[in-house]
């Protein structure tokens, strides 16, 4: 079951890591690609819902509050990642992404009351020591107000995330559905009506209706088999597999000091994900061992 879960992890992550890649690709605007991207998701977790039984009574129903306010956090992020994408060098963007988990954990201390735990303090040093490297190596191949925008993906995943534990989890797919439809919105009344050339159109559709809907389906489904520390662990991966494809089809070449900074911050977040799943391994141990010495 583990390596059923493992592989789905990772096909989720391959499959996510082409999203910057791809809205470089893309000649348009910032806010046609919001508009574009938004819609298509919605339209595309719309779709899945209604096949989906199990999930369809509680996707076509009317939004609560907390839903309507975890639809707006997460299409704060997806504004927020496409102007980064368009702003700043892929591997800056996923060095702020990968940075995520981290920043979700910190909100949840302040809103949910969670504890940090020794080794979460010292990965968020390591991982902002790093990410500080990533943005003074790139400072001068980017727009400094793409490394503004990008702090606030990792504040409005971490607020997304967090209101998710707090009991709304089973309605992500709605949640996420008005992500798209918000994010849409946005993008018309800043940009307008977007106007987009035919070469732009199979990868506004790739990145709307597959990368997006598909990676995160695959990302949730792989959540049955394997822990959500290991599952963090393997997101990580996303940084490796976006620079590659930045360099392999953009031709993005990253200074020394930027690699040292993307290195750093994926080391750290790896182990800090494997103490993290370790723990989580050692939780059913202890509760075996006090059942018996309970018998």
């Amino acid at each position: 079951m583990y390596h059923k879960g493992a592989l789905l992890a990772v096909a989720g992550i391959l499959l996510l890591s082409f999203d910057v890649p791809l809205i470089r690709m893309i000649s348009a605007d910032s806010w046609t690609v919001i508009v574009w991207r938004g819609g298509l998701t919605a339209i595309s977790f719309s779709l899945f819902a209604a096949l989906h039984p199990r999930m369809r009574e509680r996707f076509f129903r009317v939004p609560s509050a907390g839903t309507l306010l975890t639809g707006l956090l997460f299409s704060g992020s997806t504004v927020a990642f496409v102007l980064a994408a368009k702003l700043i060098p892929v591997s800056s963007v996923l060095t702020f992404v990968a940075t995520i988990p981290l920043g979700a954990a910190l909100l949840s201390r302040v809103f949910l009351g969670e504890r940090l735990d020794t080794s979460l303090i010292f990965a968020l040093i390591g991982a902002s020591f790093g990410a500080a490297l990533v943005a003074r190596g790139d400072w001068a191949a980017g727009d400094p107000l793409g490394y503004g925008v990008s702090v606030l993906i990792v504040l409005c995943v971490g607020g997304y995330l967090t209101a998710l534990r707090s009991r709304l989890k089973p309605y992500a797919p709605q949640a996420l559905a008005l992500s798209g439809l918000f994010a849409s919105v946005v993008g018309l009344a800043v940009g307008g009506m977007p106007a987009v050339v035919a070469a732009d159109i199979p990868y506004l559709l790739t990145l709307g209706l597959v990368v997006v809907p598909v990676s995160v389906a695959l990302l949730s489904a792989s959540t049955r088999y394997i822990s959500a520390s290991d599952v963090g662990m393997i997101m990580v991966l996303e940084l490796v597999f976006g620079v590659f494809w930045a360099w392999l089809f953009l031709g993005e070449e990253m200074a020394r000091v930027t690699a040292v900074g993307v290195t750093i911050v994926f080391l750290v977040l790896m182990l800090r994900a494997r103490i993290a799943s370790r723990k989580s391994e050692q939780i059913p141990e202890e509760i075996v061992v006090r059942a018996e010495r309970a018998d």
